[in-house]
């Protein structure tokens, strides 16, 4: 597989590898080597009797070698229920587990909108919030729906 044009472009320090995520971990998937995350992704896949979905995604790794992972994520079936706790996207099908997840993924807004908002709605203007940039984490306060932090570009 072709690493995604973003890891050159877009990206900085993204692993120039993909590799398979299987997050939901699947019954009749068999991953090698077996790696306990996708930051060490197997090289090799083997499906046996299953039905299930491929998601390519570049993943924020934040505190490692590689900022951004690609990975091909095991998806579950589309036709699978959500767990009470989870959020259904409606144009992927995903059950998220956390809001900010399905906002990110799902919805696709900028990790500076999803900081600042949840299931109920955008918050208040001054409610603390924090961004993550490899191994960076910074503090700032919700500004008009987007997480504001002096100096982040």
């Amino acid at each position: 597989m072709e690493v995604p044009e973003e890891c050159t472009i877009e990206y900085n320090y993204c692993r120039q590898s993909v590799g398979f995520e299987d997050k939901y971990e699947a019954d009749g998937v068999s991953l090698s080597p077996l790696s306990v995350e996708y930051l060490y992704p197997p090289s090799s896949l083997t499906l046996t009797n299953l039905k299930l979905r491929f998601r390519p995604l570049i993943i924020n790794a934040g505190l490692w070698e590689y900022n951004f992972v690609p990975v091909v994520q095991l998806m579950p079936p589309s036709d699978r229920e959500c767990e009470d706790t989870q959020t259904r996207c409606d144009v992927d099908q995903v059950c998220y587990d956390s809001y900010y997840s399905y906002c990110i993924y799902c919805l696709a807004l900028s990790q500076e909108k999803c900081r600042c908002r949840d299931e109920n709605g955008i918050f208040d203007d001054g409610t603390p919030c924090m961004m993550i940039s490899g191994d960076v984490v910074s503090e700032g306060e919700c500004q008009d729906g987007e997480c504001a932090i002096e100096g982040w570009d």
